[in-house]
């Protein structure tokens, strides 16, 4: 056999690449790619590849031919890789685990492919409590998801001779364990500027390619300069577990340190305020208003005053309305407090507040009209609102914006 003869290049994964041969055809996603070494001659590219099976590798187009692979090396493109060569990668900081580099040959071949799946296996994502133990290797560079809950202010700092912008934000999981994060150049006035905008929400982020840091004992992640990415609210099958376990527990609502609505699934245990479920309110205006004393001999008055327009009403200006407080549990030790005002209550019940007052004329029992009783040891699901006195603890009570006992919404929470 000849020595000039070449065999036809094979499929491979990652796992299959060693240095000593070149005739090699990888099927990759390009997760991340940033121009690296400047030289005369231009810039080469760097990048980062995942296969199918979510192994990744670090690869190199050298600065002399980098121009031509430019417009087929885009960042989020998957394609097929034919003919390249594998070398040692022995630095001190790796992007991935994989101790291999990919290299570009001039000749190396670039095609588009179609058939990449979707979702990969997420081998680089780590846990809070792993990075937080300081057990991980911090030779080569993660992947985090994590919800934003504390935002510092944009710095200019002296770093690596250069003056350049740092953030410092914290992320918690869905544990309500929380993560420090340092974002430095664009990175840390693009995640002040989406938060900003994102403020009434809950901003969810996957960083990938972060540093593990331990500044002192106290363990974080960081972006990598040109590196790491920063996906904002990202729509995949990741972010949608992490939302759905995130506020699942009430505990993590009442502790919850970021204005916003969110979904929990709870079971009714009483209505607190028994003798006071609903109020009288101004029909005009829907605020509380006061009984007025009644006077001897006096023609009849008004018997309300609406302090909110200033006036005296009478019966047929009122209204009877839903003020319910409704002691809930998550049946994981979580308990809290829902109050639940008329409009949400009247389409739960499918009836007003007088309406279901009058269940209880002529009830012997004297207590809650049946309605209200049948709600106990139900399981709802419910949005609620955080405001900024539930964050301040001002307020103890989380507002009802919806609930349904609808079973698939139930089964469809569930399962994710």
């Amino acid at each position: 056999m000849s020595i000039f003869k070449r065999k036809s290049a094979s499929n491979v994964f990652v796992r299959d690449l060693r240095p000593g041969s070149d005739n090699f055809v990888i099927k990759v996603n390009i997760l991340n790619v940033w121009d690296g070494f400047k030289g005369r001659g231009g810039c080469s590219l760097e990048m980062v590849l995942v296969d199918q099976e979510g192994d990744r590798i670090q690869a190199t187009v050298e600065r002399f031919f980098a121009k031509s692979f430019r417009k087929d090396l885009v960042k989020g493109r998957s394609v097929l890789i034919n003919t390249f060569k594998v070398v040692e990668y022995n630095s001190e900081y790796r992007t991935t685990r994989t101790p291999f580099k990919i290299v570009f040959y001039a000749t190396t071949t670039v095609s588009g492919c179609l058939d990449f799946p979707q979702e990969v296996p997420e081998k680089y994502m780590k846990s809070f409590p792993d990075i937080l133990s300081t057990d991980l290797d911090n030779g080569y560079l993660i992947d985090v998801v994590g919800q934003i809950v504390r935002v510092g202010h944009v710095e200019d700092v002296m770093a690596q001779g250069k003056r350049r912008s740092r953030l410092k934000i914290y992320l918690r999981d869905e544990s309500d364990l929380q993560l420090p994060c340092t974002l430095w150049a664009d990175y840390a006035k693009e995640v002040a500027d989406y938060v900003k905008r994102n403020c009434a929400s809950v901003v969810v982020v996957i960083i990938r390619l972060a540093c593990i840091e331990n500044y002192r004992g106290e363990m974080s992640v960081s972006n990598a300069f040109n590196t790491t990415q920063v996906l904002f609210d990202p729509v995949c099958p990741l972010v949608a577990k992490f939302r759905s376990e995130l506020y699942r527990w009430l505990s993590l609502i009442v502790s919850n340190k970021q204005v916003g609505k969110y979904v929990t699934l709870a079971t009714i245990r009483s209505v607190t305020n028994s003798n006071s479920w609903y109020y009288i309110a101004c029909k005009k205006c829907e605020k509380k208003v006061h009984p007025i004393p009644e006077r001897d001999h006096a023609p009849s008055p008004p018997s309300w005053r609406c302090i909110n327009c200033n006036s005296n009403v009478s019966e047929s200006e009122v209204i009877a309305s839903f003020f319910l407080l409704l002691k809930v549990d998550d049946g994981f030790g979580g308990t809290a407090v829902f109050v639940m005002f008329d409009k949400i209550a009247q389409k739960l019940f499918k009836k007003t507040a007088e309406e279901v007052f009058e269940e209880s004329v002529g009830d012997n029992s004297s207590g809650l009209p049946q309605s209200l009783r049948d709600l106990t040891r139900k399981e709802f699901l419910f949005k609620v609102v955080i405001t900024e006195d539930n964050v301040k603890k001002v307020k103890t009570l989380f507002s009802v914006d919806r609930i349904t006992s609808d079973d698939y919404m139930i089964q469809t929470f569930c399962s994710q």
